[in-house]
């Protein structure tokens, strides 16, 4: 995630001085060395009240109005996991299956990337898996509507597709 920093002290007095930050790359440390050191050079107070004038976030888990502290700490929390694992949390936050970052990152488990991009796919899969269709005479599994029972299978509301097409599956 990165966040546009800047402090209230010299926005006030009309000087800006925004600058971003990456929250996976930079510390909490060099936020407030950068603006200690500017302040200094500028001739303000020692009294550092910063805050987030603007924020880049993919996973859509920052509102924007917490502080410059807050999107650090919620960095953190995502620190640990792998891009399957961010997109898990994504989907759950996207789709309102959890309420925040910390129930998403709880449930991570619960959701799986099937590969398939169409729900027709993920149907057939899930038929042939299960061998629904083996005790049906060979002449007649040819008229099973994969497309259809696919379309079932989306309403029942616990298949999400991500932004690169692919669908997953909560089980939670």
């Amino acid at each position: 995630m990165k966040i546009a920093v800047e402090s209230w002290e010299m926005y006030n007095k009309g000087v800006l001085a925004c600058k971003w930050f990456d929250t996976e790359t930079d510390s909490i440390e060099d936020v407030y060395s950068y603006f200690r050191g500017l302040h200094k050079a500028k001739g303000f107070s020692d009294d550092l009240e910063l805050f987030v004038a603007d924020y880049e976030d993919d996973l859509g888990v920052y509102n924007g109005s917490n502080s410059v502290e807050a999107a650090f700490e919620l960095s953190e929390k995502l620190e640990g996991l792998d891009d399957e694992e961010k997109s898990a949390v994504k989907l759950l936050l996207k789709h309102g299956v959890v309420n925040d970052l910390d129930e998403a990152i709880e449930k991570r488990d619960e959701i799986h990337n099937t590969g398939e991009t169409s729900m027709e796919d993920v149907a057939y899969n899930y038929v042939e898996e299960c061998g629904m269709l083996e005790s049906m005479p060979e002449n007649l599994r040819g008229y099973f509507d994969f497309e259809k029972f696919g379309r079932d299978m989306e309403i029942e509301g616990s298949f999400f597709e991500d932004e690169d097409g692919y669908i997953w599956e909560y089980i939670g």
